[in-house]
């Protein structure tokens, strides 16, 4: 069990990072290849990753008020949706689930 610590959190296409909010040194880094999936509890959001070398799932907890858990899961979606609209390319869109429109759709 671990100490509950203040940190600031910082995401963008290169992961999530918890910094500390006196020095602005990096505590904890995670990819977004690593973050498998997340859930909002109220003023909780709880983050579960896995890395190569992990058998489980880790889960890490961030709490604050409402507006900030609010901003940090819309930018880890928008993080990770941009992540896979970069890779799309690469990987079968329909694999992927991505419905293309019908060229009629895009002339109306």
């Amino acid at each position: 069990m671990t100490c509950p610590a203040r940190v600031l959190p910082q995401i963008g296409l290169d992961g999530l990072f918890l910094l500390s909010p006196d020095t602005q040194r990096t505590l904890r880094k995670f990819p977004l290849e690593h973050v498998s999936r997340w859930a909002r509890r109220g003023n909780m959001l709880n983050l579960y990753t896995r890395t190569p070398s992990d058998i489980e799932e880790r889960t890490i907890t961030l709490q604050g008020d409402d507006r900030t858990i609010g901003s940090v899961l819309d930018t880890l979606t928008s993080s990770c949706m941009q992540c896979v609209s970069d890779a799309a390319p690469v990987f079968d869109l329909f694999t992927l689930g991505v419905q293309l429109p019908h060229t009629e759709e895009l002339a109306a």
